[in-house]
């Protein structure tokens, strides 16, 4: 997606068509399902009590599915950046 978004960008494009914005949706969702099928919940919590424990995977999947607009805001939104490394870089104090 990020190398799509790049492209488009380079072309001159403001913005994806519908219809490849709802191609990377379905793939989105096609992989967080493939996830959840590898790392499925425990059926019992593991202490008896509570919720059942899951692994950092499963609790990764959860937030990604959660939050999957914001997740996927780069390909909407070609001003919103794809990570937030430069912000970072400009938080960083030098070192010297």
């Amino acid at each position: 997606m990020k190398h799509y978004v790049d492209g488009t960008k380079t072309a001159g494009e403001t913005s994806l068509d519908h219809a490849t914005i709802r191609r990377y949706e379905r793939r989105y969702e096609i992989l967080l399902r493939a996830g959840e099928a590898a790392d499925p919940p425990p059926a019992l919590p593991t202490k008896g009590f509570g919720r059942p424990c899951r692994t950092p995977a499963a609790n990764m999947l959860i937030r990604l599915r959660k939050c999957w607009g914001s997740v996927l805001r780069f390909v909407y939104d070609f001003a919103v950046p794809f990570d937030n490394s430069e912000a970072e870089r400009d938080l960083r104090m030098m070192e010297g």
